[in-house]
């Protein structure tokens, strides 16, 4: 493992390896005598000495009655995917070596385990379901927002703004090379929900200014500045709120706090300049019956 997967694995540990010290502390420490002993008594009486004097580093590694044992690999630090990939070709490989012995030991089984493998394994998985769930969100919200606000047109030009600031905080990620992890991912639904209360904010005033026989431009111009400050001084406190988490000893938390602060002032931006520019080009009514009129640049 340690030639063929040098990329990942840095040292392993296993039985054979603590009867090759044994043997070597018993020779007076001679280099020459760190190998296993090809007479199965003297192997047998290694183990007994070792187990007299260390018997729960031995159990660390085998069983009392030595049916279970297991090779410890230390593993560098590298993606869940990359790592997910690793442990299907270690598992191959060790089939395709103890299948020579599986005549012998028809009973055995081998598995790739351990906390750092189930950890790897655990991640790769929660990040496919966010993503997922990601897209299954959009979705979600793109119906609601077009059933709630009566156009289909519209709820597609809500959306828009509310998928921007996630698509640029991912973006920047990829470009200063940071990986997507459990915590990162988290990111995304957190803005989306944030940045679509504050386009519903938007538009429901629209709406009104709309129900209340306002022209569109008039109408654009009063939600404006009904609606802008407010949005403004809550995405204010929220990404500052976010940012504070950037000072967490924990670089996931603290990588949330950077990346969810500044998604929140870009949503701030959208919200405040791509609905009046969407409604301004695409013109949707959101149910409401209006007539049609040139609407003039303020």
């Amino acid at each position: 493992m340690e030639d063929k997967y040098g990329r990942y694995v840095v040292r392993t540990h296993s039985l054979a390896d603590l009867v090759k010290d044994t043997n070597k502390i018993m020779n007076n420490n001679n280099e020459a005598a760190y190998s296993i002993p090809s007479d199965p008594l003297a192997v047998s009486q290694l183990l007994y000495l070792f187990n007299s004097s260390n018997p729960e580093d031995r159990r660390s590694l085998v069983s009392d009655d030595y049916s279970r044992s297991h090779v410890t690999i230390q593993l560098r630090n590298a993606g869940s995917h990359e790592y997910g990939v690793f442990f299907a070709d270690i598992q191959s490989d060790i089939d395709d070596v103890l299948g020579e012995v599986n005549a012998s030991y028809p009973n055995m089984e081998t598995s790739v385990t351990g906390s750092f493998a189930m950890m790897m394994r655990m991640s790769d998985v929660i990040s496919k379901s966010q993503f997922r769930s990601l897209v299954l969100a959009i979705i979600i919200i793109s119906i609601i927002l077009a059933l709630s606000l009566g156009s289909l047109q519209g709820g597609l030009l809500a959306i828009i703004p509310n998928m921007l600031p996630a698509i640029l905080a991912f973006g920047l990620m990829g470009l200063l090379g940071i990986p997507l992890d459990a915590d990162t991912l988290m990111i995304a639904p957190l803005i989306i929900g944030i940045a679509v209360d504050d386009t519903i904010h938007f538009i429901t005033h629209y709406r009104i200014a709309l129900a209340n026989n306002l022209k569109r431009n008039e109408a654009l111009i009063q939600t404006v500045k009904e609606v802008g400050q407010a949005v403004t001084f809550t995405s204010m406190v929220l990404g500052m709120a976010f940012f504070m988490l950037s000072f967490s000893d924990y670089l996931g938390l603290a990588k949330v706090g950077i990346f969810g602060s500044l998604a929140i002032f870009v949503a701030l931006l959208c919200d405040l300049l791509f609905p009046p520019a969407l409604i301004y080009i695409f013109k949707p009514s959101f149910g409401i019956k209006v007539e049609d009129e040139p609407m003039e640049a303020t």
